[in-house]
């Protein structure tokens, strides 16, 4: 008697997909209702919560990562005030490209678009701006410097503040030259 085996192919897609990690959903302590969503390959590894004053606040992740997207780098708060210090007021903020932003961590509540604040940036600030440039920022004919960034960064974070979300990374270095541009800020990207 002759054995008959049969070979099933499945598609490709459906072997692929079944070797990708689903989203984690975490959820996060003190707050009802509120979770940590981590979705599939995400570029950092989730560390834990922190918190501040006592309470959670938010959540840590380790590892570098290649940080794209449109970037604003400006004065953020008591602009035009006499003696304003460039490394206390001024802010990079950078909205990550929409494929990227897929890939970051997110809240399941407070699931605002995201825009990450760039700690530690003053070489890069100061590698695509003149000294004019900077002293113009405080006032009000210049608002900011914009357009397009590579940058590697670490230590990504973020918190809840304000019923919204707020994100926060270190900077490393220049992945790519960036590009002086203007650029559409359009977005809902919290209170922080």
């Amino acid at each position: 008697m002759r054995a008959v085996f049969r070979v099933v192919l499945l598609p490709i897609a459906a072997v692929l997909m079944s070797a990708v990690p689903p989203e984690r959903v975490i959820p996060f302590p003190g707050v009802e209702g509120e979770a940590l969503i981590l979705p599939q390959n995400i570029p950092v590894r989730f560390s834990g919560f922190y918190k501040q004053g006592g309470e959670y606040v938010g959540a840590r992740f380790s590892g570098r990562f290649v940080l794209t997207g449109r970037f604003t780098y400006g004065c953020e708060w008591d602009c035009g005030e006499p003696g304003v210090n460039e490394d206390e007021n001024y802010a990079l903020r950078i909205i990550p490209d929409q494929a990227l932003a897929a890939r970051l961590p997110h809240w399941k509540v407070r699931n605002n678009d995201i825009a990450i604040f760039v700690s530690k940036a003053k070489p890069f600030t100061h590698a695509i701006t003149t000294p004019e440039q900077r002293a113009a920022l405080a006032s009000p004919t210049v608002p900011n410097v914009q357009g397009r960034i590579s940058i590697v960064v670490d230590h990504l974070e973020t918190s809840l503040d304000c019923d919204s979300a707020s994100f926060r990374a270190d900077f490393v270095k220049i992945a790519k030259p960036p590009e002086l541009s203007n650029i559409d800020l359009d977005g809902n990207f919290g209170c922080g």
